[in-house]
């Protein structure tokens, strides 16, 4: 009986101890489940990713990754932030290290999907400095667009991605190569200009530069001449004119004619004079017939 009863009391005993066993383990769980740190980087990390706050993201995404470092989903949020803030080298890290299984095409094709965009945003960014850079960048695009596919056929996104990836670098080899045709042939035409410049003076040319030169002098010759010939002209009409001059000034010029020449005016009235003076016959036989004869007047 006492036994019973012992027994009976230890087996109260053991009921109440696991009973507060149970309580205390409960209590932890719930405890560590709300005090679980991890957790809540995460859900402070996406809680700003919504907010735009991509940096701030990056560091609680990394504070979280430091107590789980292969977490798929801590690298994929790493991923995305890092791909948002514009560091797609960093963004192609951590999708490197996310690791999709055969049963998760989804992450797969997700993961693969952002790290080719990632991948040519870096070839977008060095085409205009580093064209080779970006095809080398575009190149790994088309080759992640590929494992996305494989992982998602029926993705439209990746499928126009692709596409438009493959049209990027058909464009961007076409203008190299017409860069590169370009550049040879002003290589070519830049030699070709040196050798002529190095060629000597063709006879032709050489005997056309002579007769030139002749010509030129002869042309300053005649033009010389002329020039002496103007001035010898105008010295004589100057030396003219002041004869001309020096004559008018004289005292027989200001005297109009010579005392002892008769102008043709006063010769022309001398000979209407002895006309008026001459004699009609009638007045000469009157004159006879009186015996008078008439002496001069005047003294010529």
């Amino acid at each position: 009986m006492k036994g019973m009863e012992r027994g009976h009391f230890a087996t109260a005993a053991q009921r109440s101890f696991r009973f507060q066993t149970l309580r205390l383990l409960v209590a932890t769980t719930c405890c560590l489940a709300w005090l679980n740190p991890t957790r809540d980087r995460i859900a402070d990390g996406n809680h700003l990713f919504k907010q735009g706050k991509f940096d701030e993201a990056i560091s609680k995404y990394g504070e979280a990754l430091v107590d789980d470092p292969d977490s798929p989903l801590l690298n994929f949020n790493m991923g995305d932030a890092n791909y948002k803030a514009g560091k797609y080298a960093e963004a192609m890290a951590s999708y490197s290290r996310v690791r999709g299984g055969d049963d998760d095409s989804k992450r797969t094709a997700g993961t693969a999907y952002n790290a080719a965009n990632a991948q040519y945003r870096l070839g977008a960014a060095a085409e205009a400095e580093k064209p080779q850079d970006a095809l080398t960048a575009y190149a790994g695009a088309l080759a992640a667009y590929r494992r996305a596919l494989g992982a998602d056929p029926s993705d439209q996104d990746t499928k126009f991605n692709y596409e438009f990836v493959s049209k990027k670098i058909e464009d961007l080899k076409k203008k190299l190569e017409e860069q590169k045709q370009q550049q040879q042939q002003d290589q070519k035409d830049q030699a070709d200009q040196q050798k002529d410049q190095q060629q000597p003076e063709q006879p032709d040319q050489k005997d056309q530069n002579q007769q030139d030169k002749e010509q030129q002098k002869s042309d300053e010759r005649k033009k010389e001449q002329e020039q002496q010939q103007e001035q010898a002209a105008q010295n004589k009409s100057d030396e003219q004119k002041k004869a001309e001059q020096q004559q008018a000034a004289s005292p027989e010029a200001a005297g109009g004619q010579k005392q002892d020449q008769m102008s043709p005016q006063e010769a022309a009235a001398l000979i209407d004079t002895a006309k008026n003076d001459e004699l009609q016959p009638d007045e000469f036989a009157r004159q006879v017939q009186g015996a008078t004869v008439a002496e001069p007047a005047q003294d010529w």
